[in-house]
């Protein structure tokens, strides 16, 4: 997947933005070729939720925790793609830049 940039409003202005960079993993190709047919609708997905979830994170915790991003991920994976479709979830890389 293309890295996701996701902006934290405080007010009305950004206060941060943050970049993840995912890699999806399945076990079967006619899964992949699912998944790859709904990679639009799963990164709408992703994006829609991050962009409320993150500055909730980011008020309760300091840091970016890659581990409730990574869980909070594949849950969206399964209820958009179908539980087991997705077999892991994996954040390469989360880059916060505040302003």
């Amino acid at each position: 997947m293309e890295p996701m940039a996701i902006p934290v409003f405080r007010g009305n202005r950004v206060a941060a933005t943050v970049q993840i960079q995912v890699k999806l993993e399945t076990n079967d190709e006619d899964k992949a070729d699912r998944i790859k047919k709904m990679m639009p609708i799963i990164i709408d997905a992703f994006v829609r939720d991050l962009h409320s979830f993150m500055p909730r994170l980011l008020r309760a915790e300091e840091r970016i925790d890659v581990l409730i991003i990574k869980q909070r991920l594949q849950l969206i994976s399964n209820r958009v793609a179908g539980k087991g479709t997705i077999s892991n979830v994996l954040v390469q890389s989360i880059l916060d830049q505040r302003r």
